[in-house]
Formats: structure tokens, C-alpha cells, sequence
């Protein structure tokens, strides 16, 4: 079963608390209260058991935009890495298709 998270308080910042969800510390504590064999699976009353640190909204808030702006920096570095892969294996490409072939004695 899936389960919703449905913020109630006005103390929480959405976009925070799914930053929070990737972070290690939460990852560890949502791991451990896991159950199952094939298929581990986390109840209700378990997720209810989480420690999530809130700071002020405001750093939330920050904190928040900072983690949206490296993942967006993250993706740009990965198309930039793609580009200039593509652009040096044109380039060597070109020079292995216009290289003089050497003729053996």
C-alpha cells in the first residue's frame, strides 16, 4: 500500500520535507523499521516514529531552494559531461576519418 503525507502544520515546509526524506539519518531510521522478506514495507505507525529535524520555516525554506538549485546544478553538469563527450568523439572521429593512411614498404 501507498501511503500520503499530508501536512497539517503550517511549521513545515513541503519541498523541506522531501529533502529531508533523502538525507542519510532519515534513510537509516526508515530502514530499521522496515518489515518484510521480499518486499520490505514501512507502516504507518512505524513513519509515525520518525525524528525529522525542523528548523525555523525561513531555513527550511532556504534550505529547501539550496538542494532544488544543486540538483538542477547536478543535471546541467551531466548534459554539460554528455556534450563534451559527444564533441571530442566527433573531433577524434574527424581526424582518425582524415588521417593519411601510411603506406608499408
Amino acid at each position: 500500500p501507498l501511503l500520503v503525507i499530508q501536512i497539517k502544520s503550517q511549521k513545515v515546509n513541503p519541498a523541506y520535507l522531501v529533502w529531508s526524506f533523502q538525507q542519510n539519518n532519515i534513510k537509516k531510521q526508515i530502514n530499521r523499521l522496515a518489515k518484510g522478506t521480499s518486499q520490505l514495507m514501512v507502516s504507518k505507525l512505524a513513519l509515525e516514529t520518525l525524528v525529522i529535524d525542523l528548523p525555523s520555516l525561513e531555513k527550511q525554506k532556504l534550505i529547501a531552494e539550496i538542494a532544488a538549485l544543486s540538483e538542477r546544478e547536478q543535471q546541467i553538469m551531466e548534459k554539460l559531461a554528455q556534450k563534451r563527450k559527444l564533441y571530442i568523439d566527433t573531433i577524434l572521429m574527424q581526424k582518425a576519418v582524415n588521417t593519411k593512411h601510411l603506406k608499408q614498404k
